[in-house]
This record gives structure tokens, sequence and C-alpha cells, in this order.
């Protein structure tokens, strides 16, 4: 009788065991999906615009993915879509200069997991707007541009290139909402192309449309040489002429050739010089010519009067003054002129 008793007991014991296990089986088969692992966020470019790759790990049983995004913060989630698998490509508005937050969950017919942990992505700036380059000085000039998206970007880096935009190099690198850079230590009278993009977390922005400015040239001063015939030195740097010291005398028909200038842009040459008149009569009243690369520019002063006057004339970018002469063309005895000096400066 104990025996059996004992049996029934186990049998019991057995089948209330059996039937716990198959009720938590239930329970746990009833649940919702645990939550995915959010892995990355990656944006790519093409020609089309940009597009953001979102990855994450698989969560077992689960039938799909639901993918929610905000703009800028964590706090506006919306749904932008759903994925059988463990990516999702968002190219629905990504706007450049923006900072993109995903989060994503599973789901089957028991219901949606909680979300994973949410990962970011942020698009590359926009391109600045309106580069502009002055010159400041002999060898500074002053870069300015506008930001054409307040905010996007983290600063702004500068390329400069000489001459032509085949070569450019970083020459500088402005913070975050600074659109102005000085850009120093040039050479005078030169040309330089400038051209510059916006940076951010997300990576470079496209380059600006380049921009141009010429450092200001110097003025030079020349000085006549007081011996007739005997030319200055080339680029002679020189305080102006005392009066008398460097007359050339009308009826000598004298010829200097002073300067040795390549222009790298075109260039406004101005002359400035004394003349002197000592002759009793006017009858042939003599001039200074002064020869440039072809150019005349004729002067013709009072034969029998002091005064000082200039003369000026343009060049093109590449033409020199090394063939420049200066030449006072017989008149009445006694009349002359003195070079004083000569000034150079770049047309816009």
């Amino acid at each position: 009788m104990i025996k059996g008793v004992c049996i029934f007991g186990l049998f019991l014991g057995v089948l209330f065991l059996s039937l716990s296990c198959t009720e938590g089986k239930k329970k746990e088969e009833d649940k919702p999906p645990r939550a995915p692992t959010c892995q990355s966020a990656n944006v790519e470019y093409n020609d089309s615009g940009q597009k953001i790759r979102i990855s994450w790990t698989e969560s077992d049983n689960a039938n799909g993915f639901v993918i929610q995004r905000s703009y800028q913060d964590q706090t506006n989630y919306s749904g932008i879509g759903n994925a059988g698998g463990t990516e999702y490509v968002d190219n629905i508005s990504i706007e450049l200069g923006t900072t993109y937050w995903y989060r994503v969950a599973a789901y089957d017919e028991n219901g949606t997991s909680d979300y994973c942990e949410p990962v970011s992505a942020t698009t590359k700036p926009q391109p600045p707007m309106y580069l502009a380059a002055s010159p400041i000085s002999l060898t500074e000039i002053k870069i300015t541009w506008t930001d054409a998206w307040p905010g996007d970007s983290d600063g702004f880096k500068i390329e400069r290139s000489i001459h032509d935009q085949l070569s450019y190099q970083q020459v500088g690198q402005t913070g975050k909402g600074i659109t102005e850079f000085d850009d120093q230590g040039l050479e005078p009278g030169t040309l330089y192309w400038y051209r510059i993009r916006a940076f951010n977390a997300g990576g470079d922005s496209d380059y600006s449309e380049p921009a141009s400015s010429t450092t200001i040239f110097p003025a030079y001063e020349m000085c006549v040489s007081k011996t007739p015939g005997f030319p200055c030195l080339s680029n002679a740097l020189c305080s102006k002429n005392v009066d008398g010291a460097a007359y050339l005398d009308a009826s000598a028909s004298e010829v200097f050739t002073c300067l040795n200038i390549p222009l790298t842009v075109p260039a406004h040459i101005t002359i400035f010089f004394k003349y002197r008149g000592r002759a009793s009569s006017c009858y042939n009243k003599p001039y200074l010519a002064v020869y440039a690369d072809g150019g005349v520019p004729q002067y013709v002063f009072d034969c029998n009067s002091d005064g000082e006057d200039s003369i000026s004339f343009d060049l093109g970018a590449g033409q020199t003054l090394a063939n420049m002469k200066f030449q006072i063309f017989s008149g009445d005895w006694g009349s002359s002129v003195m070079i004083v000096n000569i000034t150079l400066t770049p047309i816009p």
C-alpha cells in the first residue's frame, strides 16, 4: 500500500513539473524579440546627393526592424522605414551640414522590442560663398567669404596658388564663424589665387569658387645718371634728385635705360619730372619722349619757364619696363628736364 502511494505521488510530481515547464516556455515565446544593437551610421556621397547607411545586429526570431530618425538631437524621433535585414539606407531629404540620429527596434507577432542605443552621422558642410580677395599692402592680401549655412561648419581651410590655379596649398585655417583671413609674407606685385572649404565632423565641404588678387606694387624711384650716356642701375631705388643734379639737356638728345621690371599683371605707370627753360625764344619747344615696349607718350614743356609735371601710360601683363628710354628731343638751347621718380600701380 505504501509503495503504491509513493508511485502515485511521483507520477503527480512529474506531471506538475512538465506542466510548469510547458507554461514557462509558452510565456517566453509570447514575449517580443530582444532589442538589436545599433552599430554604425555612415554618410555616402554621389553625384545625385548624399545618403546615410545604418547597420545593427540581428535579433533572434524577429520578423523585421523599424527605423526611426531624429534631426540634430535625440528628442523627436519619427519612423522613416522598415527593414527585413540588418541594414537600411536613408536617402530621404538628407541635407548638408546636418547631424542625423538613428535608433532601431525589432518586431514580431508578439510586439516590438526596445530601441537600441542611438547612433549618429553628420554630413559635410555646404561650400562657402562669395569669396573675395583684396590687397592690403605690398606683402599682404585679405580674403573674405560668406558661410553658406551659419552653424553647420566648425571652421574653414584656406588654400592658395601663385600666378595660376594649378597648384594649391593650404596656407591657413579659421575657427567656427570666422569668415576672413589675412595672408601675409607675400611677394610685392604678385598675382595670387585663393579657394576655401568648410569643415565639420562629417569632413570637408566642396571648394568655393576661386578668387584672385595682386599684392600692391612698390613705388619705384629711379635716378638719372649724371654722366651722359651712362645708364642707371636696374631697379635702382633712390631718393629724389636734387634740382640741377641730373637734368638732361634738350640740345643733347641724351638717352637713358633705367628700369627692368617684369609685370605679372597690367600696371599703370606714372613718370614724374621737373623741367626748366633758359631760352630767349621758343621757336622749337623741347619735349620729353618715353619709350616702353612700343609706347611713346610725349610731353611738350615750355622752353622759357621752370615747372614739374608727369606722364602716365599703361602696360599689360607680361610686358616689361626693360625697354624704357627717356629722351629729350632738341628744342631751344638751354632747356632741360630731370626725371624725379616712377610709380607703378596695378590695374584692377
